[in-house]
């Protein structure tokens, strides 16, 4: 079903009185013209592909997103699909593609939350609470996947909501323009939450800049499990500028990996993509990234630079009161100038209960990676580190650090002591050069390194060394008795090094 108004049409009729010459003058002006108002496509049938048209006989998604192609005005994709009477209550309304859905080549909303019992998410703490009834499915008849994507966006601005989207044989969605924003969708899990789903390759797939996924608010939030690839994936130097805000990826509606529906990959994986952002420091911005088959957040590419991971949690639940590990590391980066949590309040990422490091900084051109206050504990019992320089076990520290690799292997600091009141130690590293030691504590040890983890930032301290790399550091704080201090150092171009040997407090 859909209206518009075409400025043309009062003259048409009008015309039609003076004389046939003036009527096709007339009737070229009137087909020329534009409509001046926004289209409302309501889809009200199950079918696919339809039989054409779009009316209010019959309108499946199919015709409309080719209808809302056609126009050049901004459209909505409504649904009302009737429900079947001998069924009580709102039931969800499964749209099985019989083909590759048409591009969406032209700004649309389709907003899944318009069918009749669909309720946006409204939770804050936990629980997802949205209700969805819109489903479009890749399942075939003969339990087999569709051998294509659910929705490819090739128009800026498009807004995506209230849709489940699963078991295509290629990606849940493909975005491939700028500007648009995936919100309050299921993508890889069935409508109510909780089941595997997958599509066969990437939940979402981004190859354009400045695309949102999630947002602050509530109703925005995502859910991305069950995937065969990656939950997100943003892929290739134009995908700059994206956003992965505020969704459970890896979990399900509960917030918790219970299902056991990770995706198979990298809940987000940013490749060759520069100034992503996975969370942020306001509310509502952090992601829950756990229980995927490998890393949490992965950053590769030699273009994915200035990403900031931020106010997330990566392998626990939503509220970091259990653990669902990433099978891997919590967040892997192999690029230089990125920045795991940060000094702003909001930045911190709770890091813990992945099956490996919590956070590892690999390859050797991977320099000026920040990696600041933070929780990061529990990861790789036993044996995993809270921050790891290559993937071999504690780097140890060299006379004035001229050593190179990643994040320069740049020299942790010595804790020499801790009281309840104080912590003292030292440094060697470059000489006349400005540091940040930043100190943690911890209930117990990393065992079996005795190195440590960081679960409570406790503060910071700036030092300078002398023109022998060395400089010494007394910082106050307020410590219990039999808890364990660590420490790392980061310098001024932002090389963060792994934790310091951990300390008892006496």
């Amino acid at each position: 079903m859909m209206s518009a108004t075409f400025p043309g049409a009062t003259l048409v009729r009008r015309a039609m009185a003076l004389g046939c010459a003036l009527v096709a003058v007339v009737v070229l002006y009137a087909l020329a013209a534009k409509p001046v108002h926004a289209v409302t496509l309501t889809v009200n049938s199950t079918a696919d592909p339809g039989t054409g048209g779009c009316n209010s006989t019959e309108c499946t998604l199919r015709e409309a997103i080719n209808v809302s192609n056609g126009l050049p005005t901004s459209e909505t994709i409504n649904f009302a699909i009737p429900d079947n009477p001998a069924i009580a209550g709102p039931e969800v309304k499964t749209i099985s593609a019989s083909s590759q859905l048409p591009p969406i080549t032209d700004n649309v909303t389709i907003d899944g939350y318009t069918q009749a019992g669909a309720v946006a998410n409204t939770a804050i703490t936990n629980t997802n609470s949205a209700v969805l009834k819109i489903e479009l499915s890749g399942r075939r008849p003969n339990g087999s996947r569709l051998a294509a994507s659910g929705l490819t966006i090739q128009a800026s601005s498009c807004l995506i909501k209230g849709l489940a989207i699963d078991r295509f044989g290629q990606h849940g969605v493909v975005i491939k323009s700028a500007s648009n924003t995936l919100a309050g969708n299921f993508i890889g899990i069935d409508p109510g939450g909780t089941l595997d789903r997958g599509n066969g390759g990437d939940g979402v797939r981004i190859e354009s800049s400045d695309n949102l996924i999630g947002g602050p608010a509530n109703a925005a939030q995502n859910i991305i499990s069950g995937n065969n690839d990656n939950g997100v994936l943003i892929d290739n130097i134009g995908a700059s500028g994206t956003q992965v805000l505020g969704n459970y990826i890896g979990l399900n509606r509960n917030g918790n990996g219970f299902s056991d529906i990770g995706n198979t990959l990298d809940g987000v994986r940013v490749s060759s993509a520069p100034q992503a952002e996975i969370g942020g420091t306001l509310a509502g911005e952090g992601n829950t990234i756990s229980d995927n088959g490998q890393h949490g957040v992965e950053i590769a590419g030699s273009s994915s630079t200035f990403t900031k991971v931020l106010g997330n949690r990566l392998g626990t639940n939503f509220n970091g009161s259990s653990a669902f590990g990433n099978t891997e590391v919590g967040v892997r980066v192999e690029t230089p100038g990125n920045f795991v949590g940060g000094t702003a309040t909001g930045a911190r990422n709770v890091i813990s209960g992945n099956l490996n490091h919590g956070v590892m900084i690999i390859g050797g051109a991977a320099t000026g990676n920040s990696v600041l206050r933070n929780s990061i504990f529990g990861n790789g019992s036993p044996g995993g580190l809270g921050i790891a320089l290559n993937n071999d076990g504690v780097t140890a520290n060299d006379t004035k650090d001229p050593d190179t690799g990643p994040n320069k292997l740049q020299n942790f600091p010595v804790i020499t002591s801790a009281s309840t009141t104080t912590i003292e130690g030292s440094l060697n590293s470059r000489p006349n050069k400005t540091f940040t030691i930043q100190f943690f504590s911890n209930p117990a040890p990393n065992i079996p390194t005795g190195f440590g983890e960081g679960e409570t930032f406790l503060g910071e301290k700036t030092v300078t060394t002398n023109d022998r790399g060395r400089a010494s550091f007394t910082f106050a704080t307020a410590l219990t008795a039999g808890e364990f201090v660590t420490a790392t150092t980061t310098d001024a171009s932002g090389n963060t090094s792994e934790f310091s040997r951990a300390r008892v407090v006496e």
